[in-house]
């Protein structure tokens, strides 16, 4: 007969960590993502970059964004035509370039899954070095 079994105390010192272990790794990711988001030079930008958040649940982290170009940034963009729709021409305030334009498309920049990918390794030690000092708590 075992007189001394901690295995629910442990259970509850582990899902207790679970918060502060997803919030960390969260915050690795994010820190990731943000150096590796790709940001305008002229002009100057950073809305993307800026707008890359954490939302921590109970049993799961979420980053990313709500910017709507975003998954056009990380994916790549094809080839297409842009129309006007209110003027009667497009232009850049320099040059007039017509009714339509052919877009040539963008490439992908990712910076949201290499944000994870890259940190994968980091990201499971922080995790578990989170669930060993819990159990470690009980444990002794």
């Amino acid at each position: 007969m075992i007189t001394n079994d901690k295995t629910k105390a442990v259970m509850a010192a582990v899902q207790a960590s679970v918060p502060k272990a997803l919030t960390g790794a969260a915050l690795m990711v994010q820190a990731a993502a943000k150096e590796l988001c790709p940001v305008r030079k002229d002009p100057p930008g950073g809305n993307l970059k800026g707008s890359i958040t954490i939302e921590v649940k109970s049993d799961y982290a979420k980053i990313g964004t709500n910017v709507d170009y975003a998954p056009h940034v990380e994916y790549r963009t094809k080839a297409h035509l842009i129309n006007v729709k209110q003027a009667r021409v497009l232009s850049d305030g320099k040059e007039i370039f017509g009714k339509t334009v052919r877009h040539p498309g963008t490439a992908a920049q990712p910076f949201l899954r290499p944000g994870l990918d890259n940190n994968q390794a980091a990201v499971e030690k922080y995790m578990a070095e989170i669930y060993r000092a819990a159990i470690k708590a009980v444990t002794g």
